[in-house]
């Protein structure tokens, strides 16, 4: 019994003496790095969602610490038929032109796709992308109380749906 006290002891210390500049570099490690949700359930409460994805990743944001509004990016795999429902029912925009994006949002949610019809043009701290669909993201701002109806659905091909959701 002495001897796993002791040994507790000597471990306790051993974990009290670290290096604080070794555990201030993992707290910030942690706190900068991107933590996605994968859950389609928590997503389908906050938007409506009308084909069942084959896979998500979404992340909700404040907008500001001075405000309530908040920004949701989603990522949508959809199969080929969902995919194509999609695009045909969703509203395009007047307007046809490239989508920009900021640089970090192209190197986090796109450029790990790999999408080969995607040319990315870097515009300094953003990216234009040619050959997607930029639309109004109408079906997938109906859910009930959800303040997330402002915003834009990015067509990216490959089944792929990029969606950039706030609230105002």
């Amino acid at each position: 019994m002495k001897k796993i006290i002791l040994l507790i002891g000597v471990v306790c210390t051993a974990v009290i003496s670290c290096d604080y500049s070794t555990q201030k570099n993992a707290r910030t490690e942690n706190t900068m790095a991107t933590s996605f949700n994968i859950e389609l359930a928590d997503l389908s409460l906050l938007i409506s969602l009308p084909r069942t994805p084959i896979s998500v990743k979404w992340m909700k944001n404040p907008v500001s610490q001075h405000t309530t509004d908040a920004a949701l990016t989603i990522l949508l795999k959809f199969s080929e038929e969902d995919y194509r429902y999609v695009v045909q029912n969703s509203t395009a925009f007047e307007t046809k032109s490239d989508e920009i994006l900021e640089q970090d949002t192209y190197d986090t949610w796109i450029a790990p796709l790999n999408i080969e019809s995607i040319t990315a043009q870097p515009q300094g701290e953003y990216v234009a992308l040619s050959n997607v669909s930029s639309m109004a993201p109408n079906l997938f701002t109906q859910a009930k109380k959800s303040p997330f109806i402002h915003g834009r659905l990015v067509a990216l091909g490959d089944g792929f749906v990029f969606l950039s959701l706030y609230s105002m």
